[in-house]
């Protein structure tokens, strides 16, 4: 355990720096260009290429072991890093090389995640995976939180050629880790004849599993409710507050995350996970049910935290459950697949939301009392929709009736 925690704390180092890299070239193309649709573009390139290549991504993992594709996904995001110093200071960049090297960089960031989930899995005893996948969550969630606020304080002083040196450090921070720890080979798979072989192989797995489907679901349910409120909550403070109010509530939400993930890695998640999550999504729908209450910031902030502090806990439990089922040799392809049912879930939440409060509740209300009532109507369906899906026998007995898979310790 001493040996992931080294080498997680390294790799947190070298995400933040590839997200704040990410995120500044969405600043960079704002402040030059003055579109918000190149600030979307280039936020597409930054996530869209390594999550839908991720089953393949998680193929090589699989293929390699965490270790080495750890090592391989640091490096090739370290010479993306250097690409972007040297076109920086040379005052080469446009929104086509910007696009290309935030594609690159988000290929070598899928890499870099799924290696750190399927090394849990591998090297992380069975009692302590519930912290493990917290660890894991901290170094996603810090870097997704964190990332934003770096990138907006250092971009104006540092510029692009900046930013690229401070991610830059970040990679030889998490090179080394693996260096001082040393790199154990995984054991290599049986019968890999293809990426398609692979592909299958995990479809297979999970298809055989209802308990694992029925996670899979509840996964993208959990997701499409934040893609939800992420839409929602802006347009809902600032109907009674300002840009400001909006600010700080998000930084609030931003704070619950980081306090669930370290409280998670700190003492890990109950042996009843399952459970677990079903209390905290319905403590998570109560909260988002304050937004009926007169309007104030304090109010949505509190709820924005107490919202936003058991996603950490929830991710570390079903992340757990995963590793914990899954065949070490199968690791890397089943969290790929998973992973794009999940932002499958996110994106359906940003679609529907979106035209529901436009179309529906805010021409029968009004801004603020339409978006209430609509958070509110999720609030309850998430409540729902999670009690039914928890207590269908597949899931609620899945950590009983399949087996543990054990981790190949070095």
């Amino acid at each position: 355990m001493r040996a992931f925690v080294t080498i997680t704390v390294g790799q947190l180092a070298s995400l933040i720096g590839s997200r704040l890299t990410a995120f500044a070239f969405s600043l960079w193309a704002l402040e030059r260009l003055g579109s918000v649709t190149s600030f979307s573009l280039i936020a597409i390139c930054a996530a869209v290429p390594g999550l839908l290549l991720g089953p393949w991504l998680g193929a090589l993992v699989d293929r390699w072991g965490g270790e080495r594709a750890l090592a391989v996904g640091t490096a090739g995001a370290a010479a993306t890093a250097t690409a972007t110093l040297l076109l920086a200071r040379g005052d080469a960049l446009a929104i086509s090389t910007v696009c290309l090297l935030a594609a690159w960089s988000s290929l070598w960031f899928s890499l870099r995640w799924t290696a750190l989930v399927a090394l849990a899995a591998a090297r992380v005893p069975l009692e302590h995976q519930g912290r493990a996948s917290g660890l894991v969550q901290l170094g996603s969630g810090g870097a997704h939180v964190l990332a934003p606020i770096l990138a907006g304080a250092l971009l104006p002083r540092a510029g692009i050629a900046g930013v690229a040196l401070i991610e830059i450090a970040g990679h030889a921070i998490a090179l080394a880790t693996l260096v001082a720890v040393g790199r154990v080979r995984a054991p290599r798979p049986a019968q890999e004849t293809g990426a398609g072989l692979s592909m299958r192989d995990a479809w297979r797995f999970i298809a055989t599993h209802a308990g694992l489907q029925a996670l899979m679901i509840l996964a993208a349910v959990i997701n499409m409710v934040v893609g939800a409120v992420e839409v929602l909550v802006p347009p809902f403070v600032m109907s009674f507050s300002s840009t400001a109010g909006v600010g700080r509530v998000l930084s609030a939400a931003g704070v619950g995350v980081i306090v669930g993930s370290v409280a998670v890695a700190t003492f890990g998640v109950p042996a009843r996970r399952v459970r677990f999550v079903l209390a905290i999504t319905l403590v998570q729908s109560l909260a988002l049910s304050l937004v009926l209450l007169p309007p104030s910031e304090a109010i949505v902030a509190v709820a924005a935290t107490a919202f936003m502090l058991g996603f950490p806990a929830i991710d570390a439990s079903v992340q757990a459950i995963w590793m914990s089922k899954v065949p070490v040799a199968l690791q890397g392809r089943v969290h790929g697949l998973r992973r794009i049912s999940s932002w499958c879930g996110l994106l359906l939440g940003y679609l529907v939301a979106a035209p529901l409060a436009d179309h529906v509740f805010v021409p029968l209300f009004s801004v603020r009392q339409g978006t209430a009532i609509l958070l509110s109507a999720i609030a309850i369906a998430f409540a729902v929709v999670s009690t039914l899906l928890c207590c269908l026998p597949p899931l609620r007995s899945v950590e009983r009736d399949l087996a543990d898979a054990a981790p190949s310790l070095p």
